[in-house]
């Protein structure tokens, strides 16, 4: 059955984990946005395209899943930006979803440039990926590749712009893939480098871990835990 381009964005972010979806509604997402709350996606309108940001940043440290945020073309976008700057910095692998007027402007000279800008010199600095969906067709390739730079080695935000011209589009596809399938999901340290860092911690008179940002990408907080309630009682 053929999809809306939007309703395949909202298939490849479910294969993620991902069912919440952050941004201010306007004429380049309204379909996205009624699709998702179909469904049943938990769907929220910030009261400035920043704090929703943010909001997308708080996601990925309360859950482990990338946040996603909706920005409009033109200011929208723009004001994303301090977020997307802070992501970097701080290791955030959020979703960046622009909305951008149909591709055609990138060429005008005089007429129809309303609310057009070039968006991604804006966020290139930023992101560890920058992906413009220019023919429907690429739609899962870009979702993809922006996974696996978020998602790989040390976390980062993307960017994925949406023109316009490829909203009314259709596609006929397969189920999305699951994400083991094109990327790495559970990136492991060396057993032997483990097991020489468990060796000189057993042997330190008083060792200090700081693990931070790992262990939190990780998911590995509640394992320790256990871990150290274990040698309490012992």
């Amino acid at each position: 059955m053929a999809v809306y381009v939007h309703e395949r964005i909202l298939e490849l972010l479910e294969a993620e984990g991902i069912k919440t979806l952050l941004g201010i509604p306007d004429p380049s997402f309204v379909g996205m946005f009624i699709a998702a709350e179909a469904r049943g996606w938990r769907v929220i309108a910030p009261h400035h395209e920043q704090a929703g940001a943010f909001m997308a940043d708080g996601l990925w440290r309360m859950t482990g899943k990338p946040g996603v945020i909706i920005g409009n073309q033109g200011p929208g976008v723009a004001n994303l930006a301090p977020a997307a700057i802070c992501a970097a910095k701080e290791n955030t692998p959020t979703i960046f979803i622009a909305g951008q007027r149909p591709r055609l402007y990138d060429q005008r000279v005089r007429r129809g440039s309303f609310q057009y800008t070039h968006q991604p010199r804006y966020f290139e600095g930023a992101m560890k990926y920058v992906g413009i969906i220019e023919y429907p067709e690429q739609t899962d390739e870009i979702l993809h590749e922006a996974f696996r730079r978020a998602l790989s080695g040390t976390p980062g935000p993307v960017y994925i712009e949406y023109p316009m011209n490829v909203m009314q589009a259709q596609l006929e596809l397969p189920p999305a893939a699951a994400p083991y399938t094109y990327r790495l999901t559970h990136q492991a340290a060396s057993a032997d480098a483990v097991a020489q860092a468990v060796e000189l911690v057993r042997n330190a008179h008083a060792p200090i871990l700081l693990v931070g940002q790992g262990v939190f990408v990780s998911r590995a907080g509640q394992s320790g835990e256990a871990d150290s309630d274990k040698r309490l009682k012992s």
